[in-house]
């Protein structure tokens, strides 16, 4: 029963690996060469360049919409808002007193 199974899976599993390989290599490239020549740092260059390689791996298999990649590069984000810090120094505010019944 999972021998039918696993040669009907088989052919996808052998092209999306083969592709995930291909991308993996082009990322590893891409960090060699900034390590050589742009005198980046190898966990800098890492740092950088697998993002990338994720996201075009991904545009590449059509999992990800490419609008949704330019939304990102164009730095549309929502920022936080500033709150204001609240002043160190006392208020003058009149306090009630608690009066009782009996006072």
């Amino acid at each position: 029963m999972f021998g039918s199974l696993f040669r009907n899976i088989f052919p996808f599993l052998k092209s999306g690996l083969k592709a995930v390989g291909k991308h993996a290599l082009r990322t590893g490239l891409d960090v060699a060469s900034d390590v050589i020549k742009g005198g980046m740092g190898i966990k800098e260059s890492a740092q950088n360049r697998i993002p990338e390689g994720i996201k075009n791996f991904a545009v590449e298999q059509n999992l990800i919409p490419q609008d949704v990649v330019r939304q990102e590069v164009s730095g549309n984000r929502k920022r936080k808002k500033n709150r204001k810090s609240k002043s160190k120094g006392k208020k003058n505010k009149k306090r009630k007193k608690n009066r009782d019944i009996f006072s």
